[in-house]
C-alpha cells in the first residue's frame, strides 16, 4: 500500500471513530502535520468519502459517508493483504539469513511493529533474542530490557536485525558508526539489504 492510501485509511478510520474532534486534535491523534491533515480531509471530501458539517460558525464536524465506509473497508483489506505478504517475505528472508546463526545469538535494533515481527520471526527459527537495542535505553520491549546502542559491546551477539521499515539505511548506518561490524547487521527484507549494502559501499563504510 502506498503512503497516500495508508494515510487516507488512517484518516477514514479516525473520522469513523470520532468525527467531532477538530483538525488539530485529529492531526495530533494521527501524528500528522496539521497542513497535511487538512489537505487529506479536503481530498477525501472531494472524493465523497467524508462530509463536512458546519455545526457552528467556527466549528466543522466530519462524517464518513456510505461511499467512504466502502473505501475504508477496501483499503483495510488491501492493508491486511499487503501486511501479510510483507510478513511472509520477512519470515522467508530471515529464515535464510539467520541460518548461519542457528543456535547463535541475535540482537534486535529498534522497537515497534517491525521489531515485533523480527522478534516473532527470530523465535520461530528456534533462536532467542539476546537483546533489544535502541538509541537510548528506555524500559522494556516484549519483556526484554531495552539496552542503549552505545552499550552494544557489553552484549555478545552473532548478528543484529535492523527492525524498522522507516529509513532502514539510516538505522544500519547508525549501527556501523557505533562500531558494529557491517557483516553482522542484517535487514528485514532482501530489498532493504541490497539498498543498504549499495549505499554503505558508496559511503565507504
Amino acid at each position: 500500500m502506498n503512503p497516500e492510501s495508508h494515510r487516507e485509511l488512517r484518516v477514514l478510520e479516525a473520522v469513523a471513530a470520532n468525527g467531532h474532534q477538530t483538525q488539530r486534535a485529529l492531526a495530533a491523534q494521527l501524528g500528522m502535520a496539521l497542513g497535511l491533515t487538512n489537505l487529506c480531509l479536503k481530498q477525501l471530501a472531494g472524493k465523497g468519502h467524508i462530509r463536512c458539517v458546519h455545526t457552528r460558525s467556527n466549528r466543522v464536524e466530519y462524517l464518513i459517508t456510505e461511499k467512504g465506509a466502502g473505501e475504508r473497508e477496501r483499503l483495510a483489506q488491501q492493508f491486511m493483504s499487503d501486511s501479510l505478504h510483507l510478513y511472509r517475505g520477512i519470515r522467508q528472508h530471515l529464515r535464510e539469513v539467520l541460518r548461519p546463526c542457528a543456535g547463535g545469538r541475535v540482537a534486535i535494533y529498534g522497537k515497534g511493529d517491525a521489531a515485533e515481527l523480527a522478534f516473532l520471526s527470530v523465535r520461530e527459527h528456534g533462536l532467542e533474542p539476546v537483546a533489544i537495542l535502541a538509541k537510548d535505553a528506555e524500559g522494556t520491549f516484549l519483556g526484554i530490557t531495552v539496552r542503549a546502542l552505545a552499550d552494544w559491546r557489553q552484549i555478545t551477539f552473532d548478528c543484529v536485525v535492523v527492525a524498522t521499515f522507516e529509513n532502514p539505511l539510516a538505522a544500519k548506518s547508525e549501527l556501523i558508526r557505533a562500531g558494529v561490524p557491517a557483516e553482522k547487521v542484517i535487514t528485514l527484507t532482501p530489498a532493504l539489504a541490497a539498498e543498504s549494502l549499495v549505499a554503505v559501499t558508496l559511503n565507504g563504510a
